[in-house]
């Protein structure tokens, strides 16, 4: 193998290294050839030493869901994984085209096409929001701009890695790297500070982007990242008439750009959508003003506004995260806000089950949000099969409390922090048929499991992107009932732990999804003697590893298997034949299986046999 080719070493055979598209601090992207698909692709393959077992576990899911995301104007993520180096990597849409930065370093782009861009920015931003989902980077950089038959379309890249960063190391406000989250010239005022972000911030972030694109200048320039910390904080833009003086528009540019420029979040556009109605007019009715001035409510204040201890801390948490990684910018925040008031509020939960978004009133208090328990027992109570989720948010303490006299019987908490006085409150759900609890810190112990033993009612169970071993998977041995257990992601896991679920009574279905196994970790796996259907699509196995499945407890029952993208060869095809239960068998997207062996197998089982490649990958 030579030299050009030893950064996919890690991956496997299936790519060919094309050519090196650009390096940063990140790591690197790559053309590559898909050689069982047959077409070319991006590769971004991050460096390995900028992340922790935390972060890797933050990476998977974040790549999962920003590969949900379908839209014109968002880069696609077919694939993505770990390699043998412990380096995350993304398999993306290769975009025929140019970033933002690169154009604009060359040439000024006209006020027509700065609005085209911005609004299809917007849009693509529009479509990321509604799915829950905060860029955190938006810079001309991660915007690429295509020319196709001599018109503008544009793609937004890097969705999820500055969330990835931003919320494993927000006590710190620092990168593995020492930098601030985010690209300093383009951060919004509460970025900046440490605090949670919404989808305003991204607003912000866009609004410099535009006042660049309009002007060729930055909105805010200094020698040093403190300084444009505490201008982003304090100092009015640059108004457009110095830049533009016989641009027709730039009254309303202006206004478009004072709103989204705005210190306060309340005071900016409240949606992409919002933004992409008044570009919309602007565009279509130049002579009319597109931006109407907003109240803010008496309780906000905008940055000029704030006392000025408040504005010292945003330039002191900047010198924290410049000179000393000890100190966090959102201590010194919340010390000099902690007497604020709560502020009512309005959110949307989205629904990770349904992928319906549902609104609920709640509280907010220090940039947390709790749900408040009336709405929790409405929630319940609507919901046709009983179902709470609380994805990504907290609860209250008196909602815990109340929580095992609610009847639900489906509970979901998925990124929830979870303390382990609230999982032993789960405990005494004895309603719950069916739990979901993914990437939780508090289950990288595997005695935190404790609580699942007297879960009794429990038929299902998903504790998929969690870092522990599977050692507390001994407390699942006893509940009768349970049939189903979902352990996707899961990287940490071990051959001792898995052989805990030998002993369920009742388990027939299990999932394991995206995992690495060992021999003898697969041989466990295949104990539990009564189950029916196995998914492992997206695992890699030892070679020759099919032949375990005949020699397993579970053979004589197993009917439905997937294997889908997975490195399985056709002698390991022959071997899977030979169970005697199976009905139903997918090997879709199996590089190294030959059509004539899918062929003849095809000819010698009667099965729901699916194989071949699918038109694009997905995410389950």
């Amino acid at each position: 193998m030579n030299a050009d080719s030893e950064p996919l070493e890690a991956l496997g055979s299936r790519y060919l290294l094309i050519e090196k598209l650009s390096e940063g601090g990140m790591g690197t992207v790559y053309k590559v050839k898909d050689k069982s698909l047959d077409k070319n692709f991006a590769l971004k393959l991050m460096k390995s030493d900028l992340w922790s077992d935390k972060q890797l576990l933050r990476f998977q899911r974040e790549a999962r869901l920003a590969g949900r995301l379908r839209h014109q104007g968002i880069a696609e993520i077919y694939d993505f994984g770990i390699d043998s180096n412990h380096s995350p990597y993304m398999i993306l849409e290769l975009i025929d085209g140019q970033d933002l930065k690169s154009i604009l370093s060359r040439r000024e782009l006209t006020t027509d096409e700065t609005i085209e861009i911005l609004i299809q920015v917007a849009e693509a931003l529009d479509h990321a929001h509604q799915n829950d989902l905060v860029h955190r980077d938006i810079k001309p950089a991660n915007i690429m701009v295509c020319d196709r038959d001599n018109e503008l379309s544009v793609k937004i890249i890097d969705f999820g890695i500055a969330r990835i960063l931003d919320e494993s190391d927000r006590e710190q406000g620092l990168t593995t790297t020492n930098a601030l989250i985010g690209s300093p010239s383009y951060m919004s005022p509460e970025q900046a500070r440490g605090l949670p972000v919404d989808n305003r911030s991204d607003l912000y972030s866009l609004g410099c982007v535009f006042f660049e694109s309009l002007t060729g200048k930055k909105p805010f320039q200094a020698d040093s990242t403190l300084e444009l910390i505490r201008m982003h904080a304090e100092d009015a833009p640059p108004a457009l008439q110095d830049f533009l003086p016989d641009e027709p528009l730039t009254k309303n540019l202006q206004a478009i750009l004072d709103r989204l420029l705005a210190k306060d979040p309340g005071a900016r556009y409240q949606s992409a959508a919002e933004l992409v109605t008044y570009l919309e007019q602007l565009r279509t009715q130049p002579g009319e003003s597109p931006a109407q001035e907003v109240q803010v409510a008496d309780d906000q204040q905008t940055a000029a506004e704030l006392p000025a201890s408040v504005r010292r801390t945003i330039i002191i948490a900047g010198t924290a995260a410049l000179i000393l990684s000890a100190i966090a910018i959102l201590s010194i925040y919340s010390r000099v806000s902690k007497d604020k008031p709560v502020k009512e509020s309005t959110i949307t939960v989205f629904d990770m089950w349904s992928g319906a978004p549902e609104t609920v009133d709640g509280v907010m208090q220090k940039g947390d949000i709790q749900l408040t328990v009336p709405n929790i027992r409405q929630q319940v109570a609507s919901s046709k099969h009983r179902r709470l989720n609380v994805n990504r948010l907290g609860m209250s303490r008196n909602a815990w409390k109340d929580l095992p006299s609610l009847g639900a019987r489906e509970l979901s908490f998925e990124s929830c922090n979870l303390t382990r006085s609230q999982l032993e409150t789960l405990s005494r759900c004895k309603t719950i048929k069916v739990l979901k609890i993914k990437f939780c810190p508090a289950l990288e112990n595997d005695e935190n499991l404790a609580f699942l033993k007297d879960m009794t009612s429990l038929k299902s169970l998903d504790l998929s992107e969690n870092g522990f071993t599977g050692e507390g998977l001994r407390y699942v041995k006893g509940l009768p009932v349970l049939e189903q257990i979902n352990l996707h992601n899961c990287p940490n896991l071990t051959a001792s732990g898995l052989k805990h679920l030998a002993s369920c009574p009742s388990l027939i279905i299990f999932e394991l999804k995206h995992t690495g196994l060992s021999e003898e970790s697969f041989k466990a796996a295949l104990l539990t003697p009564r189950l029916q259907k196995i998914e492992l699509s997206h695992c890699s196995f030892p070679a020759g590893f099919c032949h375990l499945f005949k020699e397993s407890p579970c053979a004589r029952t197993l009917h439905t298997l997937s294997l889908k993208h997975t490195d399985i060869s056709d002698a390991d095809l022959e071997e899977v034949g030979k169970l005697p239960a199976l009905v139903n068998l997918d090997v879709q997207d199996c590089p190294n299986l030959s059509e004539a062996e899918l062929e003849k197998f095809q000819r010698e089982h009667q099965l729901v046999f699916r194989h071949g490649q699918t038109d694009e990958i997905t995410f389950d």
